[in-house]
C-alpha cells in the first residue's frame, strides 16, 4: 500500500476511541510504533507480537495488516537477550536545562527510549556519545553494558523522555557503577569528544 507500513503478526483492538494492541516480547524483539489518530488527536501504540507464541497462530495463517500512513515506525531492534521471567517497566524522565543525568549505571535487561521534547546526550559503553533529539529513539542491551550518559543536552530548555525497561526478576531497575569498576573498564569506553 503506497505511503503505509505493512506489519505482520499484529493484533489491534478498538476500545472506544482508543486503539489497544496486544504484544509479546520474545526473541524476535519488541517493535513499537506510535501513531496519531487524526479524528481524536490521541497517541496510540502498536506492538509487534512474538512469532513464538502459538496463541497468535502460524505466521503464514495470519493476514498482513496495512497501517495508515499516519503510523510511523520509530524503532525496530532485536536485543541480545530478554531476562527469563522479566517484567516490563516504563518511566518518564524530565530533566531541567543542563541536568547531567544519572551517574554511570547499567540495567538488568534491555531498555527502549523515546525523546518527547528537548535532546538527550546518550552514551553507552563502546559507542561514541550522541545527541538524540525530540522524536528520536535510543535503546540499550542491558546486562553488563555501562550506560554512561543520559543528560539533558540543552542548557536553555528542559528535556523529557520515556524509557521502557525489561527488568530481570529480583533485580533493581538500574544499578550504579562504582569508580573502581569504571577505571577497570575505561578501555571499553569510546574516545571522548575533543573540547575545542
Amino acid at each position: 500500500m503506497a505511503g503505509g507500513h505493512v506489519l505482520r503478526d499484529v493484533h489491534v483492538e478498538a476500545v472506544g476511541s482508543r486503539i489497544v494492541a496486544a504484544a509479546d516480547a520474545g526473541q524476535s524483539g519488541l517493535r513499537t510504533v506510535r501513531a496519531r489518530q487524526k479524528a481524536h488527536g490521541r497517541v496510540t501504540e502498536v506492538r509487534r507480537m512474538s512469532e513464538r507464541n502459538p496463541a497468535h497462530g502460524a505466521a503464514d495463517e495470519r493476514p498482513e495488516i496495512s497501517l495508515p500512513p499516519e503510523v510511523q515506525m520509530l524503532q525496530d531492534v532485536t536485543p541480545p537477550f530478554f531476562p527469563e521471567g522479566g517484567s516490563g517497566m516504563t518511566i518518564r524522565v524530565e530533566w531541567p536545562p543542563g541536568h547531567p543525568g544519572l551517574p554511570p549505571h547499567r540495567h538488568s535487561g534491555p531498555a527502549f527510549g523515546y525523546v518527547m521534547e528537548g535532546a538527550v546526550r546518550f552514551e553507552l559503553e563502546g559507542e561514541p556519545e550522541r545527541v538524540v533529539k525530540a522524536g528520536g529513539t535510543f535503546w540499550e542491551p542491558g546486562g553488563d553494558v555501562i550506560h554512561y550518559q543520559d543528560a539533558n543536552a540543552l542548557s536553555d530548555a528542559p528535556t523529557t523522555f520515556v524509557v521502557t525497561m525489561v527488568c530481570a526478576p529480583g533485580q533493581p531497575m538500574l544499578t550504579l557503577v562504582d569508580e573502581e569498576e569504571l577505571k577497570e573498564r575505561a578501555h571499553l569506553r569510546a574516545p571522548r569528544p575533543s573540547k575545542g
